[in-house]
């Protein structure tokens, strides 16, 4: 097959071939250009039909109900439990000892935890540093440093 195709009267049959299938498919092309309006299904639409809605612009206002909210709950009440959730309860916690960047805790559930730095010990308190006797717990925005129970 490869020696016909070198040969002239192959690279003309070839050439027809591809002359044909091209041909097909401008011929398929120029009747899809024909048509005037595009159709889906049964529906014909035109570009007259097309009305896209003016630009609407949303302000907040603080009188308007807040979509957020749960309804029921007045904006006051909101604000308190809010502040109640932000309250952190920390829980009795005694520093047993420094291994190296590693530390043991015990808690008030007399859990034993090993930790290192950038670790959380529960949602909210994070170990933030550790030092030769003493270590910085970090919750919310303040500093708790606990040292070495004796």
């Amino acid at each position: 097959m490869k020696d016909f195709l070198e040969t002239t009267l192959g690279r003309i049959l070839l050439g027809v071939i591809v002359l044909i299938i091209w041909g097909v498919n401008a011929f398929n092309f120029s009747q899809m250009a024909n048509h005037e309006s595009a159709t889906v299904g049964d529906n014909v639409f035109e570009k007259e039909e097309v009305i896209l809605p003016s630009k609407v612009n949303y302000e907040y206002t603080p009188s308007s109900r807040d979509p957020f909210m749960r309804s029921g709950i007045s904006q006051q009440e909101n604000r308190s439990r809010s502040q109640a959730e932000q309250t952190i309860y920390i829980p009795e916690i005694t520093l047993n000892g420094i291994f190296g960047k590693t530390i043991m805790i015990t808690t008030n559930g007399n859990e034993v935890v090993f930790m290192k730095a950038g670790e959380f010990l529960l949602d909210g308190i994070m170990l933030k540093r550790i030092y030769a006797d003493s270590v910085h717990l970090e919750v919310g925005d303040d500093l708790i440093t606990l040292t070495v129970n004796e």
